[in-house]
C-alpha cells in the first residue's frame, strides 16, 4: 500500500511541475505578444506573433 501512495505522490508532483511550466511558458508568450505589439511595427510584428505563438503552443502541449 505504501509503494502505491508513494506513485501517486510522485505522478501528482508530476503533473503540477508539468502544469507550472505549461502555464509559465504561456505567460512567456503573453509577455512577448505584448511587449512585441507596443514596441515594433510593420512587418516585424509577424516574428513577434510568430515566436510568442511558439511558446503558446509549447506550453499548450505540456499542459495536454
Amino acid at each position: 500500500m505504501d509503494e502505491q501512495e508513494s506513485n501517486v505522490q510522485d505522478e501528482n508532483k508530476n503533473h503540477k511541475q508539468h502544469n507550472t511550466i505549461g502555464l509559465t511558458l504561456i505567460l512567456i508568450s503573453f509577455c512577448i505578444f505584448i511587449f512585441g505589439i507596443m514596441t515594433t511595427s510593420g512587418w516585424e510584428i509577424v516574428i513577434v506573433i510568430s515566436f510568442s505563438g511558439f511558446f503558446f503552443i509549447l506550453g499548450a502541449l505540456v499542459l495536454a
